[in-house]
Order: structure tokens, then sequence, then C-alpha cells
């Protein structure tokens, strides 16, 4: 069996890690769904929003690495905007799906385009250092999961 090419792997990682994300999403209450479960955390609907305006940063950075030469990239987890939390931007559920499907499709748009050898090129960033393309690809779903432990842990809590 020949081996699948990078966008394909890549591709499997972040559906696998958004399924799971959803399905963690899914078992929120829709009544518990934007209640903050505790001061200085987010709520569900925030996590998601948050979630989708981490993968439309992350394109950004997916462009720089294939348009400059080993460019200097922004850590997207300390740069993605804090929730507004005064109401004067109120979220819809609907809204935000509707951003998390529209960001990750430009994703796979984008990558599904790029040739094998474009998944080797080299970015640079503070804490990491030098990485290779893919390796940015890779850390996506990692934002997922990480999303979903804390809607699990929303979950546990109003459980108990």
């Amino acid at each position: 069996m020949a081996e699948k090419s990078a966008f394909a792997r890549a591709q499997r990682k972040l559906v696998a890690a958004r399924i799971e994300f959803l399905a963690a999403l899914a078992r929120i209450q829709p009544a518990e769904i934007s209640i903050t479960p505790i001061e200085e955390e987010w709520s569900p609907l925030q996590i998601a929003y948050h979630l989708s305006i981490t993968d439309g940063l992350a394109l950004e950075q997916i462009r720089r690495i294939q348009e400059e030469d080993n460019p200097q990239i922004v850590n997207i987890t300390e740069v993605a905007p804090h929730i507004p939390t005064d109401g004067s931007n109120p979220l819809s559920l609907a809204s935000v799906l509707a951003t998390m499907t529209a960001q990750r499709e430009a994703i796979f748009r984008y990558l599904s385009n790029l040739p094998e050898a474009a998944w080797e090129r080299t970015f640079q960033q503070e804490q990491w250092g030098q990485r290779k393309f893919y390796q940015f690809v890779n850390m996506l779903p990692l934002q997922d999961k990480m999303a979903t432990r804390q809607l699990g842990t929303i979950g546990d809590r109003n459980i108990s």
C-alpha cells in the first residue's frame, strides 16, 4: 500500500480531533453552552469561538511559511484575542460553528493544493526554534484536543 500524501495524513488528524471536539460540545446541555462555569474560565461557546479564531490565525501563519523564506512566526495560542466578556458582541452557537467550518475548510483548501516538497519548508518560532511546515500543521489538532479537554472538565464539573 502506498504511503498517503502529507495532506491526507494531516487531514485525517485534523478531522479526527475536530470530531472529538464537536462530540464534547454536543454533550454540553444547551442551557449551559454560554454559561461561564467559574470566574476566569470560558464558557463552552467561548471555547469554540476561540478555536475558530485560532484556525484563522493558523491559516495566516501557514501562508507565511509557504510564501516567505524561513519566516519568524508567532505562537497563535498566545496572540489569539481574548474573548470579550462584556456582552458587546454576543455569540451564537450557529455563527460560531459556521465560522469554525469555514476556517477549517479554508485550511483544507490551501493545504490540499500544496506539493509534497512544500511540507518541508522551514520557519522559526521563538519558543520552538526552527521547525518544518508539517510540524506546524501537526500542532493544529492539539488545539482541538486541548479545547476538548476543557469541555470535558466543564462537563465533569456539571455532573458532580
